[in-house]
C-alpha cells in the first residue's frame, strides 16, 4: 500500500481540486496549505498542483524512511541541516519504485544512508536490487519545488528566537538547490534557446500533413491528430501540458481562437489560422467523435483512438518518431522547440511590421500570448537568438558596405 498519493475531487465552486494524503486518507495539512497558497490560489492547472504534490508526497516518504518527524522539524524544530537535505536531494533523484523500496527496506532493517551517487547506480547492500533514477530534468524540478516548499516553512518562523536557526536552515535550503542535475544540453548564461529554421519547419510540415506519403504514423486517426499537434504547438507557442488539457469546447472554430485555461503560469485566449481551424474541425468531426461517447466524456481534444487523454511524454514520442522516420530533422526538435519557434517568429514579425511598436510594448504583448506576467523576463530569454542573428545581419551589412567603400577608392 502507498504511504502517500493523490485524491481528486471537484470542489462546491466546481473547480477541480487535488490534496496530497497518507495510507489512511487523511489529508497532509501543511503540503495542502502550501499547494493552495502557492499555486491553486495562484491560477496554476491541477495539474501542476498534482505534480508538486506528488513530489512533496516523495520527501515525507523520505522522512518516513529517516525516521524523522517532518512536520515538527520545519514548524517547531532546528529545521533540515546540510547533510539532511544532501541525502534527500539524492532520495528524490530515484525514481518511484526505487524510493519505496527504500522505505520498505528501513522499515525491517537497519538505515541505510545514500552518501554518493555510486550507491544509487550499484545498488545498496541492505537491498534486493539496485535502485534506479529519474532523469536529470525531473529531478532537477523535484528539488526546485522542494526548496520552495522549505522557503515556504522558513518565511513563517519569525521573532529573535529564530534567527540561528534561520542561518543554518537558508544555508541548507542554498545547498539543496545546488544540487540539482544538470542536463547534458541545460541552457546556459548568454546561449540561446534554439527554435527551428524555415526548412526544417518546411520538411516537418511536408512529412506531418495527413495526406503526405511520407506521414510516418500509420492510422488516419493519428495522422490528422498528429497533425493538430504540430500546427496547434507552432501557431500558438503553448506548452506541452497546455496542449494536453485542451479540451474540444476551447477550441472556437468560428472565431479562430483557443482558450488555454491550464497553465502553469497564466490562463490566455489565443488566435489561431483559419486552416488550422478547418483540420481541427475535421479531425473532430471525421475522427474524435467516432470514439465511444463514455471514452471521451472528459472533452479532452489531444486523445488516443480509445479516448485516453495524451500524456506528455507521449506527445514527446511522437516527435522523436518523427524525428527517426523523416530524414533532415534536428535531435532537438521537440514540442517545446515549437514554443522557442514561436518566439523567433514573433521577433521577426516585429522587425517586418513596421508598427512602431516600443520594446516595452513587444515584451507586454510577448508575455501576453505566452502566459508569462506582465513584469517576467522569460521574454528577453526567448528573443536573445533572434537578437543574436540580427546582430549577425548588421554587422554583415555593415562589413560589405566598409569593404565597397575602400574597393571605389583610387
Amino acid at each position: 500500500m502507498k504511504q502517500f498519493s493523490i485524491r481528486t475531487f471537484i470542489a462546491s465552486d466546481e473547480a477541480e481540486m487535488v490534496v496530497l494524503i497518507n495510507h489512511l486518507g487523511n489529508p497532509l495539512f501543511w503540503p495542502n496549505v502550501f499547494a493552495a497558497v502557492e499555486y491553486r490560489n495562484s491560477n496554476k492547472s491541477p495539474k501542476t498542483t498534482s505534480k508538486v504534490l506528488r513530489t512533496l508526497g516523495m520527501v515525507y516518504l523520505w522522512a518516513a524512511s529517516r525516521k524523522l518527524d517532518l512536520d515538527k522539524l520545519l514548524t517547531k524544530g532546528p529545521f533540515l541541516t546540510a547533510n539532511d537535505v544532501e541525502d534527500l536531494a539524492l532520495f528524490l533523484r530515484l525514481n518511484s519504485s526505487s524510493q519505496y523500496k527504500l522505505f520498505e527496506s528501513s522499515q525491517t532493517r537497519k538505515k541505510t544512508k545514500i552518501t554518493r551517487m555510486e550507491q544509487v547506480r550499484g545498488g545498496f547492500k541492505d537491498t534486493d536490487s539496485a535502485l534506479e533514477t529519474t532523469n536529470a530534468a525531473e529531478a532537477a524540478t523535484r528539488i526546485q519545488w522542494v526548496a520552495s516548499y522549505l522557503d515556504f516553512h522558513l518565511s513563517r518562523r519569525q521573532g529573535p528566537k529564530q534567527e540561528n536557526i534561520r542561518t543554518q536552515a537558508e544555508s541548507a535550503i542554498k545547498r539543496l538547490r545546488q544540487l540539482c542535475p544538470r542536463e547534458k544540453h541545460t541552457i546556459e548564461a548568454g546561449e540561446e534557446l534554439e527554435g527551428l529554421d524555415d526548412d526544417i519547419i518546411l520538411i516537418a510540415e511536408q512529412a506531418l500533413h495527413p495526406e503526405s506519403p511520407e506521414n510516418p504514423y500509420r492510422t488516419n486517426f493519428n495522422k490528422y491528430r498528429n497533425y493538430l499537434v504540430w500546427r496547434l504547438l507552432l501557431e500558438t507557442g503553448m506548452r506541452r501540458g497546455e496542449l494536453t488539457e485542451l479540451k474540444v469546447e476551447d477550441v472556437s472554430y468560428a472565431e479562430y481562437r483557443v482558450a488555454i485555461k491550464h497553465s502553469k503560469t497564466l490562463p490566455r485566449t489565443v488566435p489561431i489560422s483559419s486552416e488550422t481551424a478547418n483540420y481541427f474541425h475535421a479531425y473532430v468531426m471525421d475522427y474524435w467523435s467516432q470514439i465511444p461517447q463514455k471514452a471521451r466524456q472528459h472533452g479532452y481534444l489531444i486523445t488516443s483512438q480509445k479516448g485516453e487523454q495524451l500524456s506528455e511524454d507521449t506527445l514527446n514520442q511522437i516527435f522523436r518518431q518523427l524525428r527517426n522516420k523523416v530524414p533532415g530533422l534536428p535531435e532537438y526538435m521537440a514540442p517545446h522547440s515549437l514554443r522557442r519557434t514561436w518566439n523567433d517568429r514573433f521577433s521577426r514579425s516585429i522587425d517586418e511590421s513596421k508598427s512602431g511598436m516600443s520594446p516595452e510594448q513587444e515584451k507586454q504583448v510577448r508575455n501576453r500570448l505566452m502566459g508569462w506576467s506582465i513584469n517576467s523576463e522569460m521574454s528577453e530569454r526567448y528573443s536573445r537568438r533572434h537578437i543574436r542573428k540580427r546582430a549577425d545581419e548588421l554587422g554583415e551589412q555593415l562589413a560589405n558596405s566598409i569593404g565597397k567603400k575602400n574597393d571605389d577608392k583610387p
